[in-house]
């Protein structure tokens, strides 16, 4: 499975692929993508498609530490990243794009996936401007309470 991580914050999109750990958890590459709000759709549905092709399954469990992540996804902590941005995360497996909105866990612990509001969408070329724009519509919404 590919897989990889949106944030939208005020003025950007932060996308991080992720890899699965030889472990069986997933963790950040040190490859992030920031692109501004305004980026068009084009250039955005390359965005994803690239981030994806990038997760793999590694043969070890390193990757960035925290500090070397809010570095990578300039940031100073992931408590401000997730109470200013809204997040969701894009898997892809069998030709099946999960479209998986998050929400932040009460006091700021992390993120939890919105499970009754996943979106599942069948992959292939001719639709991935459909893609970008729904995980556009995703991260328009927020789920903060």
């Amino acid at each position: 499975m590919k897989i990889c991580q949106f944030y939208k914050t005020n003025n950007s999109y932060k996308v991080v692929p992720m890899s699965r750990t030889k472990s069986g958890y997933y963790i950040g590459n040190y490859k992030v993508y920031i692109c501004p709000i305004n980026t068009d759709i084009e250039s955005f549905r390359d965005l994803i498609f690239q981030s994806l092709s990038e997760s793999k399954q590694l043969d070890n469990d390193e990757g960035p530490t925290g500090k070397e992540f809010l570095k990578l996804i300039k940031e100073k902590s992931l408590k401000g990243l997730y109470s200013s941005s809204n997040y969701c995360a894009v898997s892809l497996e069998n030709n099946i794009l999960t479209i998986t909105p998050q929400r932040p866990f009460p006091k700021w612990r992390g993120i939890e996936d919105m499970v009754d509001s996943v979106i599942k969408m069948e992959y292939s070329k001719d639709n991935e401007l459909a893609i970008a724009q729904k995980i556009i519509d995703v991260l328009e919404v927020s789920y903060h309470e």
